[in-house]
């Protein structure tokens, strides 16, 4: 059951997965690569990014650098290469070799190795590829990439998008450092870690690509009540008469409830504040609803007397701009 993120998220000191939820009917179960499937050829520094899934890293890397937002996302003072390709057993071998916790759980990149020795051989084949890819020098890595690492493994604060398309996901994380900011994307058996360029929250919003606005007016409701209302609801028509008690015009829920019931393409975008052996994901996560109808962006936030409130909005860039300002804002 995905809700829209009421209570507090569960802390765990050994950053296991919990994300604020959003409103959303029940989506498949999530198809994930097999752990032990051998990785693609992959290029070294500065080569081309493979296609990544549902989440293409081509649209993220060529940011216009005008589109810079008003807010300091520490782009400033970053390594000077662009974008790296790591298979998963390369990048378990250098969060040991860099003494680093682990790296995003967004990224899901845990788990991998039932032995000790299983885990051995994995580091020392990954080594050598780093090596033979001049991406370490006796399995060392290169400065630039380490420190790239040590931003992902422990930032001031990371933005964690999951872009589910008919069950699959793929992921991404923005990570705050004290002086730049890294983006890094997974699909399959790979990451692609990379400066996000001048403008960081334009990367992320351009991981999902963009869509056609849903047209219709906003929707506002209390957090609980807007989540019921799309677990409790089954079809279009009983959707509609749920959203009719919360306050939306009969064609505003007729044609959300019609968009919504049955939309199996959304993206999940989480805060999390790191700091002090914090790992504190923020309520009130953005999402964005790819549905027949066009996009829709869901928003929360919390009353002054402190009742969480959800929106449903048209999904425009400007609105999805807004939306990441915001969740930015409470992150700093």
């Amino acid at each position: 059951m995905i809700d829209l993120g009421t209570g507090h998220p569960a802390v765990h000191t050994t950053r296991r997965e919990t994300v604020p939820a959003a409103p959303v009917p029940e989506p498949t179960q999530e198809q994930s690569a097999p752990a032990r499937e051998q990785p693609r050829a992959e290029p070294g520094i500065d080569g081309p990014a493979p296609t990544y899934g549902t989440v293409d890293p081509t649209r993220v890397a060529g940011i216009d650098p005008t589109r810079v937002a008003g807010i300091d996302l520490g782009t400033g003072g970053a390594p000077s290469m662009s974008a790296v390709t790591l298979s998963l057993d390369e990048a378990n071998y250098l969060v040991d070799k860099l003494d680093l916790d682990q790296l995003p759980v967004v990224l899901d990149v845990l788990g991998r190795f039932d032995t000790v020795d299983e885990r051995d051989d994995a580091h020392r084949a990954a080594a050598a590829s780093l090596d033979s890819r001049g991406l370490a020098r006796y399995g060392t890595p290169l400065p630039e990439l380490a420190e790239w690492l040590r931003v992902v493994a422990r930032p001031r604060w990371e933005i964690a998008l999951r872009w589910h398309v008919d069950g699959v996901v793929s992921r991404l994380c923005l990570s705050r450092g004290d002086d730049y900011s890294v983006l890094t994307l997974r699909a399959g058996d790979s990451l692609v870690v990379q400066d996000p360029g001048a403008d960081p929250l334009g990367a992320v919003a351009g991981a999902i690509g963009s869509q056609p606005p849903m047209q219709f007016g906003a929707i506002n409701a209390p957090t609980a009540q807007l989540s019921e209302a799309f677990d409790e609801a089954a079809t279009p028509q009983s959707l509609t008469n749920r959203l009719g008690t919360l306050g939306a015009g009969p064609d505003d829920a007729a044609a959300v409830a019609r968009a919504m019931v049955g939309c199996s393409t959304f993206a999940e975008i989480v805060g999390i504040v790191y700091g002090d052996g914090k790992y504190d994901p923020l309520d009130g996560p953005v999402t964005v609803f790819d549905t027949e109808l066009g996009r829709i962006v869901g928003t929360s936030s919390t009353s002054a007397h402190g009742v969480a409130w959800s929106s449903l909005s048209p999904g425009t860039p400007a609105r999805l701009r807004q939306a990441l300002e915001g969740l930015v804002d409470r992150l700093v």
